[in-house]
């Protein structure tokens, strides 16, 4: 590298499906209920345009600090009341603020390089429990929407906060459908799976969603969480059944 320094790497692209992310990640905190797991998970998702995006196995744009491995990314951006003159690009948002691209050798494309998947898990995660940890308890809660809250608050992002909350449960839902093995992203899905079941949603969903949590000894709400997912996709895998 141009830095002519022993920790700099090569830029590589590292990408990651998310159900290997998931893994490594209950790899790194074994004692983790899987929704928590799912909302990491869906926030890298979101964060790495579903794992095509990730350089060096830095799964959340770490920063380098002295004597740590670095690199530097193709490209990076800051948030900055004014242009710089080394800026590339420059776009005024809403708030008055200028979106300022950057590309190497400036600083702010310098990020943290990892020799494997688990290693940038492992720092993730520290980062998460320190930086942003503000935030933390609505991971240990399973919380997407209160996480996205506190991490817009913690300008981790700058896009809506709606929009971003939004999303990443969208992409937690169909990661969850890949670890399940069974399709059930939508309450159509859901619906017919339950039918197959021997539930009929006919008259009302919700009704039926009871009814099956209590015959699988889940919190009867008729809420379609997480475990009721579960529960549901474990009854079909069982039975040899698929949506259709």
């Amino acid at each position: 590298m141009a830095e002519g320094d022993s920790l700099f790497v090569p830029n590589v692209v590292t990408p990651v499906s998310m159900v290997d992310a998931y893994h490594a990640l209950a790899k790194a905190w074994p004692e983790a209920r899987r929704r928590s797991l799912l909302v990491l998970v869906g926030q890298i998702d979101v964060e790495t345009a579903g794992g095509a995006r990730i350089y060096n196995w830095n799964l959340g744009n770490v920063r380098p600090t002295a004597g740590q491995l670095r690199t530097y990314f193709p490209s990076a951006f800051e948030m900055l009341d004014e242009v710089p003159p080394d800026a590339v690009k420059a776009t005024q948002s809403l708030d008055g603020k200028w979106k300022c691209d950057f590309v190497p050798p400036h600083p702010a494309t310098r990020f943290r390089a990892f020799r494997s998947l688990d290693e940038g898990v492992a720092e993730h995660l520290v980062t998460l429990r320190g930086r942003f940890k503000a935030a933390w308890p609505a991971v240990v809660a399973g919380d997407a929407l209160q996480f996205a809250v506190i991490l817009k608050r913690q300008r981790f992002y700058t896009g809506p906060e709606s929009g971003y909350a939004s999303e990443m449960v969208r992409r937690m839902i169909l990661i969850e459908s890949k670890l399940n093995g069974v399709n059930l992203s939508t309450q159509v899905r859901v619906s017919r799976a339950l039918e197959q079941l021997g539930y009929r949603t006919g008259a009302t969903f919700i009704r039926a969603v009871k009814a099956f949590q209590k015959d699988v000894a889940l919190d009867v709400d008729g809420l379609v969480g997480c475990d009721t997912r579960k529960a549901i996709a474990d009854a079909m895998r069982e039975r040899g059944l698929l949506v259709k």
